[in-house]
This record gives structure tokens, sequence and C-alpha cells, in this order.
């Protein structure tokens, strides 16, 4: 790894031009629709937790049937993730995205077939594993998005706004998916190449590893195991664990209505929060190991306080349930963006979305565990809030031996100096001396035949 770091930096030294950059406006857009897909993607997975009693009713489910739909999602996932990544670094950004975008508006539409009991809890099924498969390139795409056309002080920012707008889809539960899945395919259909014309930094024009053994390097990349480990295993349950929110707090008395409202704005607010760390790990460089240790130690915190309220060792109020889960969201899905910027950084330079499909895999590892454990009869939901809050402890501890690097900036930040000039400099001083040094001895020769005639 340190070997095809060092090789790119000699090629960015021995380049006679450094590649031309240029920053396009339509970055935006670029950004905006993906977004819009990820958001249509969680939407429609989280369709059933915030409604699960509703749903229970309906539909003759139970906790296990609400858990086991939400599963099916992150099994499909997990077992073509790496697929997506292999379209992503061979055929590009666009033709993953406007399959997953084409796959998603499918799942949605299967939904809108029959509210029949009998047919529709095999649909729904049918709809999770297609979601399943279109969340690949949106999970694992934003660093690869952020890379290809945003420059380097605003990649960590745009990474967030798309990584948390996955998680965004959380909060908007039960809405209008199949026209919200509509609007996302035609509008990334319309327009969303693969990569702009010119690259917006001197890491996004440097070729990739090859495909294969990328994944090989992966594989014995001991430092991208443990950065991504402290982030799969925390989030991962945590996305599982807000799934079924309404499942964890009925049995302590709290309406389906009211869990969604937690949900939400604890959702919310880590987004925001998300997308303004971010914007601050952009302004100072190289320091987001520190931002995230913070910020688990804060989640963790809440999140202890969440635990012993649910569990009555604190005086319940519904207000503590709020605040507690408000802030333990924020806390948590503010580190999202940072961790695919810092295992981007890390395993630089193999491709970005073969990093982020590594990442999503881990993630999506650990909700199915916490998911499937809900299908031991008469489990109970009190473990979950517990496991949650030994998952993040973990997650501090894999993160306390982790050494952070940052190959991909460190490139971004060399001053590339071309040869050939230096040779050129050298060459003008020495012929700059050489004159100054002729021109002494005409007038000291001048100067001594003056003396010779005087005597």
């Amino acid at each position: 790894m340190a070997e095809d770091t060092k090789k790119i930096r000699r090629n960015l030294l021995n380049k006679r031009k450094p590649p031309k950059i240029i920053i396009y406006t339509r970055r935006w857009w670029i950004l905006l629709i993906f977004s819009f897909n990820c958001i249509t993607q969680t939407l429609i997975w989280n369709t059933w937790g915030p409604i699960a009693q509703s749903a229970k009713a309906v539909f003759l489910w139970n906790d296990a049937t609400v858990g086991m739909i939400a599963n099916c999602s992150n099994i499909s996932t997990l077992f073509t993730v790496f697929l997506a990544s292999y379209f992503m670094d061979y055929k590009g950004l666009r033709i993953s995205a406007v399959l997953c975008s084409g796959l998603i508006f499918a799942a949605s539409g299967l939904r809108c077939i029959t509210s029949d009991p009998e047919y529709a809890t095999g649909l729904m099924y049918a709809s999770a594993i297609i979601n399943g498969v279109a969340g690949t390139t949106f999970f694992s795409g934003p660093p690869l998005l952020a890379s290809l056309w945003f420059p380097l002080k605003q990649r960590t920012t745009a990474t967030a706004i798309s990584s948390l707008c996955i998680y965004a889809g959380l909060a908007g539960g039960f809405l209008i998916e199949c026209i919200a899945a509509a609007v996302g395919f035609f509008a990334i259909l319309l327009y969303f190449p693969d990569k702009p014309p010119t690259p917006p930094s001197n890491s996004a024009n440097e070729k990739r590893i090859e495909y294969k053994k990328a994944v090989c390097q992966i594989i014995r990349h001991g430092p991208l195991w443990l950065i991504s480990i402290a982030f799969a295993l925390p989030i991962g349950v945590y996305a599982a664990w807000g799934a079924i929110l309404d499942v964890i707090l009925h049995p302590v008395g709290v309406s389906q209505e009211e869990a969604g409202w937690i949900g939400f704005y604890a959702t919310v607010g880590g987004c925001i929060a998300g997308v303004v760390i971010a914007r601050f790990s952009d302004l100072f460089l190289r320091h987001m190991k520190l931002f995230l240790l913070c910020l688990y130690m804060c989640g963790g915190a809440s999140f202890v306080w969440f635990t012993l309220v649910c569990d009555n060792i604190v005086p319940y109020s519904t207000a503590q349930l709020y605040i507690s889960s408000i802030a333990g969201g924020i806390f948590l899905n503010g580190t999202i963006p940072l961790f695919y910027e810092l295992s981007c950084e890390t395993s630089y330079p193999i491709a970005e979305g073969i990093t982020g499909a590594f990442s999503t895999m881990l993630d999506s590892i650990f909700g199915v565990l916490f998911l499937f454990v809900l299908q031991i009869p008469n489990i109970g939901t009190t473990w979950m809030n517990w496991c949650l809050v030994g998952s993040i402890g973990a997650g501090i501890l894999v993160l306390l031996i982790f050494r952070e690097s940052y190959r991909r900036t460190d490139l971004d930040i060399t001053i590339v100096v071309k040869p050939s000039d230096c040779v050129d400099k050298i060459d003008e001083n020495f012929n700059e001396q050489e004159k100054v040094d002729a021109d002494f001895i005409h007038k000291r020769n001048i100067c001594a035949e003056n003396v010779e005639h005087a005597e």
C-alpha cells in the first residue's frame, strides 16, 4: 500500500504538466439527485418500523415479521454490495446509479399492487429484497461521488450530504414512496454523467488500483479493517435499532405516534449536525479521529441515559426520552461522513467505491445480526438498548487502536514541482552567474591595462 502511494506521488511529481483542475457548478445537481435517491431508498426500507403496531393489526404480522422485512433488505445488500462496487469501478457511477434508482422505483411499485394480507406480505418481502439491492450504490457511492466531483475543501461536506440523506429517509417513514422513487429515477436518468470532464483535484485524476488487486489488498489491510469495524458496529446496530424503535418503546408505554416523532427528530437532528461537523472537518483537515472520538463518547453517554430511563433506573419522563434519543442521534449520525472519508483516506489508492462497499458490507452484517436476534421467541426488547450502548463502547476501543493516515489529502496538498522547471531555473541561474563573472573579469583586465599605462 505504501509503495502504491509513493508511486502515485512520483507520478504526480514527474508530470510535465499538472492536470487541469476545473470545478463545475453542475456538481450540486449531481449531488442533489444522488441524495434524493438515497432518501427514497431508506424511506422504503423504514416504512414498517414507525407503524409497526398498525402493520401488525392490518397484515396480521408480529414483531419478528416487522424485523425480518427490514432484515431482508440488509441481507440482499450484503450479498450484492461488492457486485455494485465492481460496476462503479468498471462501468462508471452513472450506469450503477441509474440501475439502482430503477430498482428503487420497481420496489416501491410492488407495494402498490394490493393490500390484501394474503398476497401483500409476499410482495413486501420481494420489495424489501429488491430495495436492498438498490441500496448498494447509494450506500457505498457517497465518497466516490465526492471524490469525482468535489475539490478537497468540499469533499467531506459533499460526502456528508449524500451519506446523511440515506438516514434522512428514515425520518420520512410511511410517505409517498412510489412517487418519490419515480421522481428520483427520471431525474437521475435525465442527467447523471460518470464524472466531470476534468478532475476537481490531483488525487481524483490518478488511476486507482485494479479491482481484483484492490479487493485482495482490502482483505489484508489492517488499518482499514479497524476503521471500518469502528464505523460498522455502532452504526449498523443503531440503524437497525432505529428501524424498530416503535417495537422497543412499546413496552415502556410510548405510543406508536410518539415513537415515530422521537425517531424523526433524532434522525433529522443527526443529518443537520452531520453536515455541520463535516464542514468543520473540511476546514480543519487531518483531525477526523479526534472528531469521531468526541462524537462517540457523547453519543454513548446519551444512549446510556436513554437506556436508564427505559429501564426505570432513572425516573421516567417522556422529555428525557426525547432529549437523550435526539442527542444520541445527532452524535452518532454526525460520525457517518467522517468515517466514509477517513476510510477512503486510509485505503487510498484503492477506489472509493470499493472502500465504501466494504464499509457497507460490514455495516449490513452487524445490522443483520442485530435483527436476527428478534427471531428468537420471547426474547423481549430490553437487551436492544444495552446492545446499542455496548456497540458504541466497542467502537470507541477500536477507534483508539486505529492509527489515522491521510494518503489522499497528502497528495492533494502536495505542491507539484516539475523537475524540468527546476533544471531550467538552475541553468538560468548558472548562465546569469557566468555573465556576471565574465563582466567582472573583463573590467578587471581593463583596470590592469590602465594601471600599466599609468606606470
